[in-house]
């Protein structure tokens, strides 16, 4: 009687024990889907960020050139404008860059 007793409480166990087994791999399997969803979130997440990002890289560019061209514009202007006061300007310039270099 002792020994059917404990066949029975050992196939018991061995029943838990699978079931344990197989409760312990379907919880690591939801942990490995939780941690890919938190890795596909936070890559969601950066790639948006980047995105925004190089939007106002572009807009910062965009806007920087269309104001040195705007610089460019009016300083051709005014060199077409008064062509003597720029030669003379760029002579006297050109006179003292001169003079602090060769010191």
């Amino acid at each position: 009687m002792a020994k059917e007793e404990y066949e029975k409480e050992m196939d018991t166990l061995k029943t838990d024990i699978s079931q344990l087994r197989t409760d312990m791999g379907e919880l690591m399997e939801r942990f490995r889907e939780m941690g890919q969803e938190r890795v596909d979130e936070t890559k969601s997440k950066a790639r948006s960020e980047v995105d925004r990002l190089r939007e106002q890289l572009n807009q910062a560019y965009e806007k920087a050139r269309q104001e040195g061209q705007d610089y460019y514009d009016t300083a051709q202007h005014q060199l077409e404008k008064h062509p003597m006061t720029s030669v003379g300007l760029a002579f006297g310039l050109g006179i003292l860059i001169g003079k602090i270099l060769s010191r």
